[in-house]
């Protein structure tokens, strides 16, 4: 989609909304409608109609404007999902459509697909790398070069030498850490749970128990915990969960470009309380 706007048709079910808050959320929006009437290749009143009536778009008219609005192919496919939607008269057809884009908004808020991981291959392997944060942490250590040596890394954690070596050991063995002499180096090979993995929960649990013992530092200069409750409408629980996917998508690779001299952490939640 045009890069100057950062309206997400994904969070819409409602293509003339979408539209609307396109064009309201313009810098320079004076003549724009003209300009997607033209791409509708409709009249401008027309478009006022459809956009404010209930009056409907038509699908190559619905083509027109996702062309104008250079939206990638994802985003152009659900936008004339939508419009078929809003078209639909009989209850079985606007069902299988309301279906289908509830469907493809799960997909997009899946963060494996926003962050590009590939899917796991051996369980196993999971299971052992997902049942305590020291796997994680030396992983990520060895990608710092002043962490490479077995003593450099036992001294960082506060683990014996044969415990480190225990460890680096099986990061080797999943081929997550490569050994070029004494030193251990990070590779490429990245492991991931997705949200519907058993262990996940583990994942989670094992940050956030360290966070709360580094919360007990109260180092502000180096470290942010935040706990907030909120009341809020509706509406805006899906769009503030898009701004945080957004957030977390631009820190991680804001994280993957960036040198290799500390470790960080980052924990996220964002849910309804409903037990």
């Amino acid at each position: 989609m045009d890069s100057s706007t950062t309206i997400n048709v994904f969070l819409f079910t409602d293509y003339k909304q979408f539209l609307k808050s396109y064009i309201d959320g313009r810098k320079n929006s004076r003549g724009l409608s003209k300009k997607m009437a033209d791409a509708a290749q409709c009249q401008p009143s027309y478009l006022s109609q459809a956009l404010h009536s209930k009056v409907q778009l038509t699908p190559d008219q619905a083509m027109g404007i996702a062309q104008f609005i250079q939206m990638d192919p994802d985003e152009r496919e659900y936008f004339l999902i939508l419009v078929d939607w809003a078209r639909a008269h009989r209850p079985e057809l606007k069902k299988l459509l309301h279906d289908k884009i509830k469907g493809i908004q799960n997909q997009q808020s899946d963060l494996s697909k926003k962050l590009q991981r590939p899917p796991p291959k051996n369980m196993e392997h999971l299971v052992k790398y997902y049942s305590s944060w020291v796997y994680a942490y030396v992983h990520v250590l060895t990608s710092i070069p002043e962490y490479q040596s077995v003593d450099a890394i036992s001294k960082k954690i506060f683990m014996t030498i044969d415990e480190t070596f225990q460890v680096l050991s099986f990061l080797e063995s999943v081929s997550l850490v490569r050994r070029e002499g004494t030193r251990w180096v990070y590779t490429s090979v990245e492991l991931h749970v997705d949200a519907k993995s058993p262990l996940i929960a583990n994942h989670h649990n094992n940050w956030r128990s360290e966070s709360v013992k580094d919360s007990q530092f109260h180092d502000q200069e180096n470290s942010v915990h935040f706990t907030g409750v909120y009341s809020v409408s509706k509406s805006d629980f899906p769009v503030l969960k898009e701004l945080i996917l957004a957030t977390i998508k631009s820190l991680n690779s804001q994280a993957l470009a960036s040198g290799t001299e500390d470790l960080i952490v980052f924990c996220c939640d964002y849910f309804k309380k409903t037990k």
